[in-house]
């Protein structure tokens, strides 16, 4: 048989002989003490959320630090840099563009 342990009766209590709403009132106890599945699920979410968050934090600012060591060896060699082409690129007409792109 299925016990139930009543901390008021401080004794395992088979469940088949409980009335109906001693069961009800043992459930109630039981979700409010102790955590539910749907808790400890939502807490599992909330730190892999935060964690994503971290990584997403560090992938960013690794991206960024990795941006400006590109454009500083681009300047260092003397090849330009994707701000300096997007600069140019804004300044050209679609005809222009298309011309330059089909040159190199």
């Amino acid at each position: 048989m299925t016990k139930y342990y009543s901390r008021s009766k401080q004794k395992f209590v088979d469940i088949e002989q409980m009335p109906d709403q001693y069961v009800r009132n043992a459930f109630v106890k039981m979700c409010r003490h102790e955590p539910t599945e749907d808790v400890i699920f939502a807490q599992q979410q909330r730190e892999r959320a935060d964690n994503l968050v971290t990584q997403n934090c560090d992938l960013v600012n690794a991206n960024n630090n990795l941006a400006d060591r590109v454009d500083s060896l681009a300047k260092l060699y003397g090849v330009e840099t994707d701000k300096e082409m997007e600069k140019r690129l804004s300044k050209m007409s679609k005809e222009e563009i298309k011309q330059e792109l089909e040159r190199s």
